[in-house]
């Protein structure tokens, strides 16, 4: 068999050994550059990253990219933007309320750090797990009126339907319903669906924009459901029928509000209870001598069988409430 002259097969090799080895340096290339970008490597940062200034950096960081799922992957991009995360402002802007946030620990003292940067929406999940998963209406009251103060519209609906809840053995009840209905009132105006609803406007978009509003704290649910029982049946927790709504309340008598008066708590909130009142404000509608006066939980009109904490909670749930509802 003849061989392919010497110069041929000189040409041959020339041809192929530059396109392995180029393949080679390439690939290693682009390993240096997954390297260079992992945090805590100790290598530079960009020339783009160099170039820009650093408050620039900062707004998108935390403005464009303040939601949760961004939050986790910047700690772990680099060392300015794990800084930037972890800073007063990138946790004061934190949107903890975006639909996203069930990676997101909602122990309280995991919430605290941002509370303590005024996260408005860290505020408002302590007051949500103050008054409904630790039974602190004193802390609940003083966190929701610090986010109503603030602007924060859902700690506006909140404090508006525990106002409208109130006790009819309250003595200045008039002065807390109609306390009440302006603070959904102000909600609603601000575009809040949820307090659309409980001011008895409804429409099927309405209602779309309310579920997705509410579905933000489910994850809190599994706090709730979490709770220790009460030491007498007739005591028992009554949550409310709309399965995307955490609220809930116990049979108010005297002795139950007694137990509530002096239950226990969790040992994470007994910890920083001090540190997340702190963050609150003097509350001006909170009353010591009767620290667990809010009504139970109403029934349907119609089937007079299914509780809901509110209008706007049945009206979300009356599609598939009224395939079982006798009205």
């Amino acid at each position: 068999m003849a061989h392919p002259p010497a110069a041929s097969r000189r040409s041959t090799r020339k041809c192929q050994s530059p396109v392995r080895l180029g393949f080679d340096d390439d690939g290693a290339e682009e390993k240096n550059k997954r390297q260079k970008t992992t945090h805590g490597s100790g290598n530079k940062n960009s020339a783009l990253l160099e170039a820009l200034p650093e408050e620039i950096i900062q707004r998108i960081i935390c403005e464009d990219l303040a939601d949760v799922s961004n939050h986790f992957s910047l700690q772990s991009t680099n060392k300015l933007f794990y800084k930037l995360s972890r800073s007063a402002e990138g946790r004061k802007s934190l949107k903890l309320l975006d639909g996203e946030n069930s990676t997101f620990p909602l122990k309280p003292s995991e919430l605290l750090p941002y509370a303590n940067n005024n996260n408005m929406d860290a505020i408002y999940l302590l007051a949500m797990i103050a008054v409904y998963v630790e039974d602190d209406l004193e802390v609940g009251f003083s966190l929701l009126e610090r986010g109503a103060r603030d602007g924060h519209n859902l700690a506006k609906h909140e404090l508006g339907i525990l106002l409208k809840r109130v006790s009819k053995t309250a003595g200045n009840v008039e002065e807390y319903l109609k306390a009440g209905q302006e603070f959904i009132n102000e909600a609603a105006a601000a575009g809040l669906a949820i307090s659309a609803l409980e001011k008895n406007q409804q429409n099927r978009q309405l209602r779309e924009k309310a579920g997705k509003e509410v579905v933000a704290t489910l994850p809190l649910m599994d706090l709730v459901a979490q709770k220790p029982p009460a030491p007498r049946p007739k005591w028992q927790w009554t949550s409310c029928s709309n399965p995307s709504c955490m609220r809930g309340s116990y049979i108010i008598t005297p002795r139950c509000r007694r137990w509530l008066a002096l239950k226990d708590h969790s040992e994470d909130w007994k910890s920083c209870r001090s540190l997340v009142q702190s963050c609150g404000m003097q509350s001006a509608y909170f009353c010591p001598e009767s620290p667990y006066s809010l009504n139970s939980i109403p029934l349907c009109a119609g089937c007079r069988e299914t509780p809901y904490c509110s209008r706007s909670c049945q009206r979300l749930d009356w599609p598939q409430h009224r395939r079982e509802c006798s009205f």
